[in-house]
């Protein structure tokens, strides 16, 4: 198992006080990946900051990126601090997809929802767009 999915029934848990992870390592040097930067703003919370899409004029409406370091059975938040959508589906239900390699090789299952308390709502982090600035962002627990 992974950080991604829980242990098997009777597998020792992680001896790691919840109140300690280290530091996760955030990646998106990939085809379509489009991460920009990372922020660790509390223990097991990062605000992640997104490039804008291609060919407009600074949109962000989805995500990829790749996360390494995740302790199993431990939650993290993710605040997506930019993604710039009136409204989103991730407001009406839907859950972020994810890829587990280890889950790929061991169950035949890679991509699959994800995520707990999602939730999506204008912040508090300006981000210039033309008329103005404005916030919005999308935030998940995993």
């Amino acid at each position: 198992y992974d950080a991604l999915t829980p242990p098997p029934e009777g597998a020792p848990r992680p001896r790691v006080p919840l109140d300690f992870a280290p530091a996760l390592r955030f990646s998106s040097a990939f085809e379509s990946g489009n991460l920009r930067r990372a922020f660790r703003v509390r223990e097991r919370e990062y605000d992640l900051v997104l490039a804008a899409d291609a060919n407009t004029k600074g949109h962000t409406q989805w995500f990829y990126f790749a996360v390494e370091g995740m302790l199993p059975g431990v939650p993290y938040k993710f605040n997506l601090v930019n993604l710039l959508k009136s409204d989103s589906l991730f407001r009406h239900g839907m859950r972020p997809l994810l890829y587990s390699p280890r889950a790929a090789e061991h169950t035949g299952v890679g991509w699959r929802r994800c995520g707990t308390d999602i939730c999506y709502y204008p912040n508090e982090h300006p981000v210039r767009k033309p008329g103005g600035l404005r916030g919005a962002g999308a935030a998940a627990k995993r």
